[in-house]
């Protein structure tokens, strides 16, 4: 609900990042928002199972039109969305997200619990220092004054530009 005003501002930027790729590199795009049977919704893109869809013509052209009938509704949770977005072992995710202090109830327990939660989901290697995938967050309009993003962005990026506010 809160990206309302910015939805099509996303579709537009999204599908130009994705008209980008190659068909040899693969791809997913996740929605994260309350709905009556769930609280995410990927796009009708083939791929075989526990694997990311290849950025095929047709797989380009599906979410494209998936994303064109899909409305801005409901409150979210982007933890859930990070969730499964984990789930695909993705290199990269993108977390794009709006309003967290306009939501009735602080993103999954507020900073603390978040924080917790993502280094569960991708924890730093002790000897290494880094993380099985690289999460950047890109905020809309204005900075979020929770912290959440910025801190998903500082703690699980790569450090280059991992937190934007568009």
């Amino acid at each position: 609900g809160s990206t309302m005003t910015s939805l099509t501002y996303i579709r537009e930027r999204l599908l130009q990042s994705i008209d980008r790729l190659s068909p040899t590199q693969r791809f997913q795009v996740i929605a994260f928002r309350e709905l009556a049977d769930s609280k995410i919704e990927l796009p009708p893109i083939q791929a075989r199972t526990g694997s990311l869809p290849r950025a095929t013509r047709e797989n380009k052209q599906a979410v494209a039109d998936w994303l064109k009938q899909m409305p801005a509704r409901g409150r979210s949770n982007p933890v859930d969305g990070l969730n499964a977005a984990l789930q695909f072992k993705p290199d990269m995710v993108l977390l794009i997200a709006r309003g967290i202090e306009r939501t009735q109830a602080p993103w999954a327990g507020g900073l603390k619990a978040v924080r917790q939660q993502l280094d569960t989901l991708n924890p730093l290697d002790p000897v290494s220092g880094t993380r099985p995938v690289v999460i950047k967050t890109i905020q809309l309009l204005d900075e979020d004054p929770t912290g959440i993003m910025r801190t998903i962005g500082v703690f699980h990026g790569d450090g280059l530009n991992d937190h934007q506010i568009i």
